[in-house]
């Protein structure tokens, strides 16, 4: 490209490449988090370090089945509640 800087090249790219991809703003225990839109529950989970075996989930005021987390797909404005269990005595 004539005339374009290494750093123009660059930044043109990884706006080509954001293109198309979408952005969801989603709430996560009262706290704002960006995530690509389309991202399913199971995966998010997985992303923040979460073990599905010792979790329970809500989303938009209502409890997600664990079998259903691979099927549950986060969108923009979704509001979720993510509460751990602790053993103890």
């Amino acid at each position: 490209m004539k005339g374009c800087t290494t750093a123009g090249v660059f930044l043109c790219g990884l706006l080509f490449w954001s293109m198309g991809k979408e952005d969801a703003m989603i709430r996560v225990n009262g706290e704002a988090r960006m995530l690509e839109e389309g991202v399913n529950l199971l995966d998010f989970l997985g992303q923040e370090g979460y073990q599905a075996a010792r979790i329970a989930v809500e989303k938009n005021g209502e409890i997600v089945p664990k079998s259903s987390y691979g099927e549950t797909m986060l969108h923009d404005g979704d509001v979720l509640e993510i509460v751990s269990f602790v053993g103890g005595g």
